[in-house]
């Protein structure tokens, strides 16, 4: 069969790419304090209307706690990534390939977070936190779960992960890197572990943004600022499902059951969801779904360097848009359909958001989707 669907590599970034489909935003408006929907002078909480958390251990109001280490022989602490969730950072002297990394006092419970670290893996049979060997971690008791298989896209691999909960908030620290060398820095692991001490008193509050002074004009990438016919947005419904916080266009419909998924139009859906793939992967089994391009080698370097950018959970991400005759996984099928997918790599997992729908619905919500796509952030 003749391949007829292509992949629009749309320019959303008109700055960075320009071309002739140009993502278009409203001059910017000062709007009365009194007209406006959202209070800036609240706190990241209060506007999101996010769930409530307690603080991390050793946590104090205005910040996370402070961390510090006498880091084992053989490992070395390095300076921060400013990588999202990663309060402290280090590695195997001489072992590139190795990460580590601490994560104090993220949401999602221990059960949500075994899973999401088990299905890294591929791996379904996720164990109860008792039967877990115990250990200690930053001075608390705490779990080790020791994970080995195929990661990322990356064969014979192995993780090392010691975690502690409290309540919904999950401290941990995640160790990463080829199996025998996992496998040789285990005791090392273990003694790092013990090592941390966090600073501060554990009665302080949860971590928050700086609230945007009253009568500051919006940020003007921030989604609902303004729209094409001018006036003040109206403020959108937020959806506050698992791991996920974001502003929910008008129009979507909340699936029952299913968390950050949503319906419109005819057909269409779109929802946000983690695999343990590489993005390559993840592109072939998503340009598949199209019959066009059944059949078709993988994408290569040079497709996938190409693919424009978003902003999805507050940094880059990149965007696949794909045409055709769609026959879904789930046995969906769209006879002129259209795919969006924002997908960006963080710590060993790919998370993406994708819209799927006819191709006049697709194009209809794009914009609203790429708004949404800048209002998501992960639940701390």
């Amino acid at each position: 069969m003749k391949r007829t669907a292509a992949i629009l590599l749309v320019s959303l970034l008109p700055v960075a790419c320009g071309g002739k489909e140009e993502a278009q935003f409203g001059a910017p408006r000062q709007v009365p304090a009194a007209d406006r929907p959202t209070n800036w002078g609240a706190s990241t909480h209060d506007r999101l209307d996010a769930m409530t958390v307690g603080p991390a251990q050793g946590a104090t109001a205005g910040g996370p706690p402070s961390v510090s280490v006498q880091v084992p022989d053989g490992w070395k602490k390095l300076s921060s990534s400013g990588r999202q969730f990663r309060d402290a950072e280090f590695q195997v002297t001489g072992e590139p390939d190795t990460d580590c990394y601490l994560t104090l006092g993220v949401g999602g419970g221990a059960a949500g977070n075994l899973g999401r670290w088990f299905g890294q893996f591929g791996r379904s049979d996720v164990p109860t936190v008792s039967s877990l060997p115990a250990i200690e971690l930053a001075g608390k008791p705490a779990r080790l779960v020791a994970l080995e298989g195929a990661m990322g896209g990356k064969d014979d691999w192995a993780a090392l992960i010691a975690f502690f909960a409290d309540g919904a908030q999950v401290t941990s620290l995640k160790f990463t890197g080829p199996r025998a060398v996992v496998q040789q820095h285990r005791d090392g692991f273990l003694a790092l572990a013990r090592a941390i001490k966090l600073g501060g008193s554990s009665g302080g509050g949860a971590r928050q943004a700086p609230p945007i002074q009253p009568g500051a004009q919006m940020p003007a990438d921030h989604p609902g600022a303004a729209h094409p016919g001018g006036g003040a947005a109206a403020p959108a419904p937020v959806a506050n499902d698992g791991p996920f916080t974001a502003d929910v266009p008008s129009g979507w419909q909340a699936k029952a059951g299913k968390p950050m998924h949503h319906t419109f139009g005819e057909a269409g859906e779109v929802y946000i969801s983690m695999l343990g793939s590489n993005l390559g992967q993840a592109i072939g089994i998503w340009r598949g779904e199209f019959v066009e391009f059944q059949g078709a080698p993988p994408p290569s370097e040079a497709d996938l360097a190409a693919l424009p950018n978003v902003q999805f959970l507050g940094d880059d991400a990149v965007l696949l848009d794909v045409k055709g005759h769609y026959k879904g996984m789930s046995g969906k099928e769209i006879a002129a359909g259209r795919m969006l997918v924002a997908a960006r790599f963080d710590g060993g997992t790919l998370t993406f958001c994708k819209l799927i729908g006819t191709a006049g619905d697709v194009e209809a919500q794009r914009d609203a989707f790429l708004a949404f796509l800048g209002s998501v952030r992960r639940n701390q």
